[in-house]
């Protein structure tokens, strides 16, 4: 039993569409700036998520922190201690046989050196100081082997004279330290006293060839307190780094690096959720079948992360600052620096984006995955370059550097070694280090990580996006704007002609030729294919069904036709409607919207015109199965957003009251006509189901489309509210051509010219609602509406009832 309803004709509504006169220019500039906006919008709304991204960093700096303020710094902790003396501690002559505080070799003429060590050793040693000459460095070992604590320290002149010490010549001598029986420490080895000494000598020696006063004992005279400090102990100052060898921990200079690198972490998966969780949704296809370009979606999500890593880098400069990770390097060379590494960190969650979507997009997933390349790469790297000495090539180290993470880490490296040294890294220091280099290269990182993206972005796009080939970029049908180079003609139409014969008389025939020619045809589908591979369900089930959604189908929608799509759940209607908007890559057959044919995996190379596609989707207006809108817009900067990405440029053939913008009141108009003008500055989270459907109708319709496709349009609403939305898709189709899909036969005899019954993807009747009534229906049920305010005559209506149906 089907049924139908009677509408009131006589005074039509006037829809937005008739009010105004519409038209679209799509611009690049347009819709970047929407869709920024539209992101700025939502992380203010939805401030949970942005205010933990903004904090996590925190996180992993507060362990640092603590790491290394239990680390002792050379430049707070370290005190360097005043050199010690020969004489004390180590032998004396009364107590140790052949007790020799300062030996060397005669080999040479060095007998004004020792001149000079004699009297430094009486100016300064505590105790008599025994100095003894030896014929060679053989000689003093076998000193030693006979007796260890015998010798304190050797020195071995291997060429040395005074005639060219006097010139000014280099000399070469070794020190000989007793590294076994009186060794505790570096320092109380004697090696740094006795290099004292002999260095002082040699000095004065020189200064003596021009007559020059001589300096006075490298330690301080006999009977002067001992220094505790390095700013206080004599002779110090040249030798200030030796105390720390083998006393500071230099290994915070290579877990910097690491920590610091996952302090970025979130940025990089917070892009990666962000365009998950769109792309799960279909937001992304949507707002891309309404005409966005997709490289305008991927630079809007760059520019926003990139905005939003300003403030986090800041927060984290403070806190590496305030917690004295980082004390003597300028701070802005740092923030520079965790600016250009996180915009390469937005850049990363753009690619991992790509391979990672869904369900394995967690974040989890994709960070062990990350951390465990990242560790592998640097340590092959650190090795290579840092520990065999192979970093002097300047070339192959940049080239790593291309890895965005090396760079940072190498960056973050050079610092934290520069501030365990003391020194830090300025702008004065900044040219003669690596840093240079690695900015540069984390900038190209940037750039070339967002290009890469953009370009993989096509081939991989995601659910529900259409595909372009690898080559892309060469086919210069991608380049064209007319979008009519490659495509091969639209057949000659006069009449439907369903290729399957076996149903031809259950297809009502339709005379194209009774429409004007320009309003034939404008959507076309000829032998219409797509199958999904299904694996089997359970642990040993391996084997994999093909499922044909859509085989074989065929229909043409005329201009001025609300054409009905008829099927139950699973006939394969949404999966046509999916093709028809780009969604999907039809298998075979051929699809035309407005003489565009659109891209099938049976089109040969030359017969693909790669921008058709683009040219279609600015003629359509599409409200999908789902509602796909923004929770935290309202409904009128939801619209704005769509009419932005549209292009809508609006003129009010009667000008506009109040001094309100055109677009502003014609998608209030829009709104009115959805019935949802007083929630206009609600937001859509706060909508029932009804209301986001009304909402997702209005979208369709924004711009005064000449293609709609409505799926499934009034799914969730009321009868009242359902009979509204009807009247407005009646009253709306002048001048489109609308396909509309329902399981409801109430609802496509109420709206459907003509009517295609799908099942099992496949075309199983077609015609007008008569006909179908008439070839397949077993009675009818009125119903009639009356106008308000007029009288209800029951017995003269049964009356015209019974003439027309005796």
């Amino acid at each position: 039993m089907t049924d139908g309803s009677v509408h009131d004709a006589d005074n039509p509504r006037s829809t937005c569409n008739i009010a105004y006169e519409v038209t679209t220019q799509p611009a690049v500039a347009r819709q970047f700036r929407a869709l920024f906006v539209k992101n700025l919008k939502i992380m203010m709304r939805d401030y949970a998520p942005t205010i933990n991204s903004i904090l996590s960093p925190v996180y992993f700096l507060v362990i640092l922190i603590f790491l290394s303020l239990a680390t002792t710094r050379p430049d707070k902790a370290f005190k360097t201690n005043a050199l010690p003396y020969l004489t004390n501690g180590t032998c004396l002559p009364d107590e140790t046989a052949e007790c020799v505080h300062l030996a060397y070799t005669s080999s040479r003429d060095v007998g004004a050196i020792v001149e000079q060590l004699r009297a430094f050793f009486q100016t300064s040693e505590p105790h008599a100081a025994v100095v003894k000459a030896y014929a060679s460095a053989d000689d003093i070992v076998a000193q030693y082997d006979r007796n260890p604590r015998s010798v304190v320290v050797a020195v071995d002149f291997l060429d040395l004279d005074v005639g060219s010490l006097a010139s000014g010549n280099n000399t070469r001598y070794e020190i000989l330290a007793n590294h076994t029986a009186i060794y505790t420490s570096y320092i109380d080895s004697r090696f740094l006293t006795a290099q004292a000494y002999v260095e002082r000598a040699i000095v004065n020696v020189q200064r003596r060839a021009q007559q020059l006063p001589p300096l006075s004992s490298p330690l301080p005279p006999q009977g002067t307190p001992v220094a505790k400090d390095a700013s206080d102990a004599a002779g110090l100052p040249f030798i200030t780094y030796a105390p720390f060898i083998g006393k500071y921990k230099p290994g915070l200079s290579g877990v910097y690096p690491f920590y610091m690198l996952f302090c970025f972490q979130p940025i990089w998966q917070i892009v990666l959720t962000w365009l998950a969780r769109e792309n799960e949704t279909g937001i992304k296809a949507s707002l891309i079948a309404m005409g966005l370009r997709p490289s305008v979606y991927q630079l809007s999500v760059w520019a926003t992360q990139a905005l939003l890593s300003i403030p986090i880098s800041a927060l984290m400069v403070g806190i590496v600052y305030a917690g004295q990770i980082f004390r003597t390097t300028s701070w802005y060379l740092v923030f520079v620096l965790f600016i250009l590494f996180s915009w390469t960190a937005v850049g990363i969650g753009l690619l991992l984006a790509i391979p990672f979507k869904g369900e394995s997009a967690k974040a989890s997933n994709v960070s062990m995955i990350f951390a465990v390349l990242f560790l592998v790469a640097y340590g092959l790297t650190f090795g290579f370059f840092y520990s065999t000495g192979s970093a002097s090539d300047v070339a192959a180290e940049t080239a790593t550097f291309l890895v965005s993470p090396l760079a940072f880490a190498r960056a973050i490296e050079r610092i934290s070694t520069k501030e365990m040294t003391g020194g830090g890294i300025t702008a004065e220091t900044f040219s003669a280090s690596p840093l240079g280099r690695i900015y540069y290269m984390l900038a190209v990182d940037a750039l070339l990580y967002l290009v890469l993206a953009l370009y993989l972005d096509r081939i991989f796009p995601g659910k529900n996006c259409h595909p372009l080939p690898w080559d892309y970029l060469l086919r210069p049908s991608f380049w064209r704007t007319d979008a009519q180079g490659a495509s091969p003609s639209q057949p000659s139409l006069r009449h439907d002609d369903p290729a399957d014969a076996a149903i031809s008389d259950k297809v009502e025939p339709f005379d194209v030729t009774a429409l004007p020619e320009e309003d034939r045809g404008i959507i076309t589908i000829r032998q219409l294919r797509k199958s999904f591979r299904v694996p089997g369900k359970g642990l040993f089930n391996t084997k994999v069904t093909v499922h044909h959604a859509v085989n074989g189908f065929s229909m043409q929608v005329h201009r001025n036709e609300i054409f009905g799509l008829l099927g139950h759940n699973g006939a394969g209607k949404t999966t046509t409607m999916s093709m028809l908007t780009g969604g999907l890559q039809p298998d075979s057959g051929e699809v035309w919207v407005g003489g565009l044919a659109l891209p099938s995996a049976a089109m040969a190379r030359s017969e693909v015109d790669l921008g058709a596609l683009s040219a279609v989707q600015r003629q359509l207006g599409v409200c999908p199965q789902h509602d796909v809108l923004f929770e935290h817009l309202t409904a009128l900067e939801t619209l704005r957003l769509f009419a932005d990405v549209k292009g809508v440029v609006v003129a009010r053939r009667s000008s506009a009251e109040g001094g309100v913008p055109a677009l502003d009141d014609y998608i209030r108009h829009l709104l009115a006509d959805v019935h949802l003008a007083e929630k206009d500055h609600h937001l859509v989270w706060t909508f029932s189901g009804g209301m986001k459907r009304k909402l997702s109708v209005a979208v369709a319709f924004l711009g005064d489309p000449k293609v709609v496709l409505l799926d499934e349009p009034t799914t969730g609403m009321d009868v009242y509210t359902r009979k509204q939305i009807w009247q407005l898709i009646q009253d709306s189709k002048r001048g489109r051509a609308i396909v509309l899909t329902t399981h409801s036969m109430e609802e496509a005899d109420a709206l459907g010219d003509r009517i295609a019954i799908m099942s099992k993807g496949e075309l199983q009747a077609q015609g007008t609602t008569l006909f179908l009534k008439n070839r397949f229906g077993v009675g009818y049920r009125l119903h009639v509406e009356k106008k308000r305010g007029t009288a209800w005559d029951g017995s003269a209506l049964d009356e015209l009832v019974k003439q027309q149906f005796p």
